[in-house]
């Protein structure tokens, strides 16, 4: 009996019986057990499987996926292991309203900072306030808006959450531990390679590599200078939020 016959034996199954509860708790640590094998950290780019049947098909990650809660992390998942290029104008979609709450707090707080910077209100330290004004502008993220009417936003961002879509789905394997995220040295006993083994200093055990803000720029059509100075910012802060969606959901 595969996976997807296991699930869909859930529903027919008595779990008020001791082999109902039995079938389902075993059925449910499949599930588990596959939900773990989706996640980021569980993968490693060096193992080589010898032919056969794939260790996951299509119909186990659909089932598996049944299990995990909406949201973008879910979306993430579908995008990454069954969706096709229709489904990434949802996800852009939905990655784009997050950046919106971001960039309109944002603001808020950079409006929030002008008052005691440049007034003198009673009990405010005006070197702090004007120090805190400083940090935000200069942390400040292009602005969103192109035109009020009709209301435009800046195709940059559109443009950036692309590429970091690409990245984050199509990740690079470290080169200095071929994916493995661990780094051994030399003549290490194979014995005891597990007890020797320690993180990769180069991608630090993620087992992946970003891509440079010279090639980042380029994903968008613009300068590594251009990128660094505008675009880095919001840039990175995107993966972060995939990454963490992403450990959320798996």
């Amino acid at each position: 009996m595969d996976f997807v016959d296991v699930c869909g034996e859930l529903d027919m199954l008595d779990g008020n019986t001791a082999i109902g509860r039995r079938a389902q708790d075993d059925a449910s640590d499949r599930v588990a057990r596959l939900r773990a094998r989706t996640g980021a950290r569980a993968a490693r780019w060096c193992e080589r499987t010898s032919g056969g049947r794939p260790q996951l098909t299509s119909s186990d990650i659909a089932a598996t996926l049944a299990f995990v809660p909406d949201g973008i992390g879910r979306e993430l998942l579908e995008l990454k292991y069954l969706a096709g290029k229709s489904e990434t104008k949802k996800v852009v979609n939905i990655v784009g309203k997050m950046i919106y709450a971001e960039w309109e707090w944002q603001e808020r707080e950079l409006l929030a900072a002008q008052y005691p910077a440049v007034n003198d209100a009673p009990g405010i330290d005006r070197t702090l306030a004007i120090a805190r004004l400083q940090s935000l502008h200069a942390k400040r993220w292009p602005s969103m808006i192109e035109r009020i009417d009709p209301f435009t936003t800046v195709g940059g961002y559109s443009l950036m959450v692309e590429a970091a879509l690409d990245e984050f789905l199509n990740p690079k394997a470290c080169p200095g531990c071929r994916g493995c995220g661990k780094s051994y040295d030399p003549g290490t006993d194979l014995d005891t390679l597990d007890q020797d083994a320690r993180d990769c200093p180069q991608c630090r055990g993620t087992c992946l590599v970003p891509r440079s803000k010279a090639a980042r720029g380029r994903t968008m059509s613009i300068s590594d200078v251009a990128f660094a100075k505008n675009w880095a910012a919001p840039y990175e802060w995107v993966m972060r939020r995939l990454s963490d969606r992403l450990a959320q959901a798996t």
